[in-house]
């Protein structure tokens, strides 16, 4: 784990250390996601083994749950899903 943390780039650790510790911000980030811990899981059962040459980042990821985050008011469930769905390419 060590080894990992430190072949990160500085703007990757808070994401890093949030996602290890289960987390989708920092802990001292005040936002949410606001979408169930099974709807999660049910997208990353959903995606199988990442295509070859595929990458996606912590940077990317970090970002995509910002984006999830900010996503607020009617409509905003199916609004976060949908951007969940585009983040992991289903």
């Amino acid at each position: 784990m060590a080894g990992f943390l430190r072949r990160l780039s500085p703007e990757e650790v808070p994401s890093a250390v949030a996602f290890l510790s289960g987390r989708p911000f920092p802990a001292s980030d005040p936002r949410v996601l606001e979408v169930s811990w099974a709807t999660l899981s049910e997208l990353l059962q959903a995606l199988g083994p990442a295509p070859t040459g595929s990458s996606l980042g912590l940077v990317d990821v970090a970002r995509g749950f910002a984006e999830v985050a900010e996503l607020s008011g009617q409509g905003s469930r199916r609004a976060k899903l949908r951007r969940l769905h585009g983040l992991f390419g289903l």
